[in-house]
């Protein structure tokens, strides 16, 4: 588990990567190291998840007025979406609740909320009806992994399986708390995905 002080050395350690997956979109706090202090902050709320779960799947899932509603959110800054959930734990459930909707989103803070989610000895539960199509998995037009390959590669390292659990869908879940121990900023910035959409499919399926 990271204290702030680890956190954001180890971001420092991996700046030029961290760097490099940033969007030329991408318009958000003035310096980087906000950004690592930013990224610390939405580790700390996905390691603190309020369901033990989180929600995996792409962006359409953030628009999904009921699964907000009953999951709630992860994130930093409410986005817009949040706004949805009301009542009795509202504030919990807009920063700590299933699903990843932060306003100011890049894939920093998405490894973040993955890694939080891994030191916080959550499920991942798959948003999809079965296991995804391959190019849910790859971007074949910038030759690297989407959103939801590089979260399935991530797990992958820190020891993640996969089990079908009836209602619930697809599951993974961890099944070697020493590799999820050892899953840190470098691990992850450490990671090579490959340029070739089939060797980086295959390895995700023999993963999981």
């Amino acid at each position: 588990m990271y204290t702030e002080q680890l956190f954001m050395a180890h971001a420092a350690r991996c700046r030029d990567a961290i760097q490099a997956v940033m969007p030329r979109w991408y318009r958000g706090l003035q310096t980087l190291e906000q950004e690592f202090a930013y990224g610390y902050a939405m580790y700390t709320n996905a390691r603190q998840g309020a369901l033990g779960m989180m929600i995996l799947g792409d962006e359409s899932i953030r628009g999904e007025k009921e699964l907000l509603e009953n999951m709630g959110v992860t994130s930093v800054t409410p986005a817009g979406a949040a706004k949805v959930i009301q009542g009795a734990l509202a504030d919990q459930r807009q920063t700590r609740g299933a699903v990843l909707n932060e306003l100011y989103w890049w894939p920093f803070f998405n490894d973040c909320w993955v890694l939080g989610g891994v030191h916080g000895k959550m499920e991942f539960h798959l948003a999809f009806d079965g296991w995804p199509a391959d190019d849910q998995l790859w971007d074949a037009k910038n030759s690297r992994p989407k959103m939801l390959g590089r979260e399935l590669l991530i797990l992958s390292a820190a020891g993640y399986s996969r089990r079908t659990a009836g209602g619930m869908g697809t599951v993974l879940y961890n099944t070697d708390h020493m590799k999820a121990f050892n899953l840190w900023l470098p691990t992850i910035y450490g990671l090579a995905a490959g340029g070739d959409s089939g060797a980086f499919i295959s390895r995700i399926k023999a993963a999981f």
